[in-house]
């Protein structure tokens, strides 16, 4: 009663938590422009300052599941926030980007990872039920951060410079540890958090094909998310209309949380086949970019739809790992996951940069992007067709195994027909068999 009581201070708090986090990681195209102005280097150099935060973010994620495995979702969440809040307050007083690489990128970056990874496995312990809703509802708030602090970031830019900005941020994201201390744990989950972590389960097939599409996505989307920005103000843009455009994408990102929230939520939906066809929708939107991005109301259009089905893996992501390795492997599945996914965002944008350094355009920039996201797509495909086939392999050993238990309690009750209810269980079992082969086909 009190765990049903309680669950939805639970995802208040992961809402909070994944808006401050996301104030900052939904936010980098605008501090990519803030380095590009403060430290006049070249676009491919800025461009690693973001890609490491996003890294770092990543890498850390399975450290805070093995932090949450020993300790707890709370204890975790508020180690991050304060590691957040020394970042970005020393990043105020760096003198060089390559200071920043380490402040920013790196100190920030691992802040973000421990308080951002604990938020869905709290409420997968928290939420038994509606758990694909209760997630598209706390990371919605990654959405809100990231269109809230879209014009505050600027604001503060305006007004107090870079530095004061990022002071201000400093203090803010302390907010974290707050947002950590209502994370109480469940006594259940700190019995399962006491347990050794199975690193096993991470050599399934499905696990390994779902981290390469994973792999591939990060990198399509780090080039288009980090560029988005700079290239709004190689069309012409004002900064204000930047700002804006940075903003829908954010509307975006609330929009297409809470409705994948619901659909993801529905009886009988597979949401790895929602997980790859965004990939391929993305893939889409990121060709049209360079044509329908001369325009401002094209490229607000396309940062609408951009932030709605590019994000669609935040919501899924969890889910789908209880899917394929179970909750109990959660905090570890779902780090390894982020670390993949970071790692693709880290090596994407300096790739943006490079192709846009080289020919002066970012037409080959997206369209490299889009590409991506179309070999994303395919590969993730395979997700469900492997997972179908693992459950009809398993409904087929379970038959098997039900019709062999029950020959063994006939013929002890009758041995003198043994023979004979032999042969009747062994058709059954072949008619399960038949049953299964033809679903299979249908």
């Amino acid at each position: 009663m009190e765990k049903k009581k309680y669950r939805w201070i639970i995802c208040g708090a992961a809402f909070f938590c994944q808006a401050l986090v996301s104030a900052i990681g939904n936010n980098v195209f605008l501090f990519n422009v803030m380095f590009l102005e403060a430290f006049y280097q070249s676009k491919a150099d800025t461009a690693w300052a973001g890609s490491i935060l996003w890294f770092t973010m990543a890498l850390f994620s399975p450290i805070a599941g093995i932090v949450v495995k020993k300790f707890s979702c709370r204890v975790c969440v508020m180690l991050g926030g304060l590691l957040m809040c020394v970042g970005l307050t020393v990043s105020a007083f760096t003198r060089t980007l390559t200071m920043q690489y380490l402040t920013f990128g790196v100190i920030t970056g691992a802040g973000m990872g421990l308080s951002f990874t604990p938020t869905f496995v709290i409420i997968a312990a928290y939420f038994d039920e509606q758990q694909t809703l209760a997630t598209g509802i706390a990371a919605s708030g990654s959405g809100m951060g990231g269109l809230a602090f879209s014009f505050i970031i600027s604001a503060l830019k305006d007004h107090y410079g870079w530095r004061g900005a990022f002071l201000f941020l400093g203090a803010l994201v302390f907010n974290v540890t707050l947002c950590g201390a209502l994370m109480k744990p469940l006594p259940t989950s700190q019995k399962k958090n006491s347990s050794s972590i199975n690193l096993k389960v991470l050599v399934d097939p499905i696990y390994i094909i779902l981290g390469f599409a994973t792999f591939l996505w990060g990198l399509s989307r780090g080039i288009t998310l980090l560029h988005l920005i700079a290239f709004a103000i190689n069309q012409g843009m004002s900064s204000i209309q930047a700002t804006l455009i940075a903003s829908f994408v954010s509307v975006g990102s609330i929009i297409g949380r809470l409705i994948i929230g619901v659909i993801g939520n529905l009886k009988n939906m597979d949401r790895s086949i929602l997980y790859c066809g965004s990939f391929a929708v993305s893939a889409i939107i990121m060709a049209l970019l360079p044509t329908l991005g001369k325009m401002f109301w094209g490229q607000i259009l396309q940062a609408v739809l951009f932030g709605a089905i590019s994000n669609v893996f935040f919501v899924l992501m969890a889910p789908i790992a209880v899917d394929i390795l179970g909750i109990e492997n959660l905090s570890i599945s779902f780090g390894v996951l982020m670390v993949v996914l970071g790692t693709g965002s880290m090596t994407g944008p300096p790739i943006g940069g490079w192709l846009f350094d080289q020919t002066l355009s970012y037409s080959k920039t997206f369209y490299t992007s889009s590409a991506l996201a179309v070999i994303s797509s395919i590969v993730g495909a395979v997700v469900p067709i492997m997972r179908r086939r693992k459950r009809l392999k398993e409904a087929l050993q379970k038959s098997i195994v039900k019709s062999r238990i029950s020959m063994e309690n006939i013929s002890k009750q009758s041995p003198q027909h043994e023979s004979s209810e032999t042969e009747k269980m062994l058709t059954s079992a072949d008619n399960a068999k038949v049953d299964i082969v033809s679903e299979n086909i249908s």
